[in-house]
């Protein structure tokens, strides 16, 4: 039985989760001390995509996604401690080897206080600090906890906030330590951090990103994303909202995805009457 395993939710984002599954393929076969067990929610097509890369692969609805979470936990009673990752997040191997040397016996969450945002649209790289708490993507939960917790970090039906609605199951019952290292999470095609969260990131030189030896990840600029923010009203389902601050993604003049919020509702794109020019402009 190993120490660690490595899990990873995913839906669609193919282009982004195949990056991923490749950085941790190769991580673990130069590592070894890890699995990595993956659940989708497509079918043959989530399976062969994780198969690809010599992943575990289970399979569950996507929403809620916290049913979704839950499950894939409940696939790691044979191991000390859960790292929990996203499809579009990348640990350094010297972050990775960091975890070897926690003492697991002494807290029940580690994590990290910082992360980093790269965006593939505007190939621009940020830095976020969570301040006093620990950032989701790399966070690592104990055993111990996971048991008491009956292997639930999730209660009821829920597709947002999961990061901290983890965190706070988790301080229920036990501990937080953050530790250091370095999480890189890239913003491509739907971006399901708060904007709240990028506009209080701090623009570093994109020179940092190469500690992550991300192969192939200046491709995703070639997919041609274009980001656009609304702040006027738009129509969906004979009922127009007034949105401030909500991103929708363009690809080669086609709308594809919609905020993050909507998305997790499951309203999608196509439903969108835009009353702006907007999607001339990103033809």
């Amino acid at each position: 039985m190993k120490d660690f395993v490595i899990i990873v939710p995913f839906y669609k984002r193919h282009e982004i989760t195949s990056l991923c599954f490749e950085h941790l393929q190769k991580q673990r076969e130069k590592l070894g001390f890890f699995d990595v067990i993956t659940c989708g929610s497509e079918g043959n097509k989530s399976k062969d995509l994780a198969e690809k890369y010599g992943h575990e692969y289970v399979e569950f609805k996507n929403t809620p996604v916290s049913h979704k979470n839950n499950f894939l936990i409940q696939q790691t009673k044979d191991y000390k401690a859960v790292i929990m990752l996203g499809s579009d997040d990348f640990l350094t191997d010297e972050t990775l080897l960091s975890y070897q040397n926690l003492n697991l016996d002494t807290c029940d969450v580690y994590g990290f206080e910082f992360c980093h945002f790269y965006n593939v649209a505007t190939t621009e790289l940020y830095k976020f600090q969570s301040r006093g708490q620990t950032v989701g993507a790399g966070r690592v939960y104990t055993q111990k906890l996971l048991q008491s917790l009956n292997y639930t970090l999730w209660n009821g039906k829920q597709n947002k906030g999961l990061d901290y609605l983890a965190l706070k199951s988790a301080l229920a019952d036990g501990s937080e330590v953050i530790i250091q290292g370095d999480v890189l999470d890239v913003k491509h095609e739907l971006n399901i951090t708060s904007h709240s969260i990028i506009e209080s990131s701090e623009k570093i030189d994109i020179s940092e990103l190469s500690k992550f030896n991300i192969e192939g990840l200046e491709k995703l600029k070639e997919s041609n994303i274009k980001q656009i923010i609304m702040s006027k009203e738009v129509k969906s389902n004979k009922r127009r909202v007034k949105f401030l601050k909500d991103v929708y993604q363009y690809k080669k003049g086609t709308v594809i995805e919609v905020s993050p919020q909507l998305a997790r509702q499951g309203v999608n794109a196509g439903d969108w009457e835009f009353t702006t020019d907007a999607v001339k402009k990103a033809k």
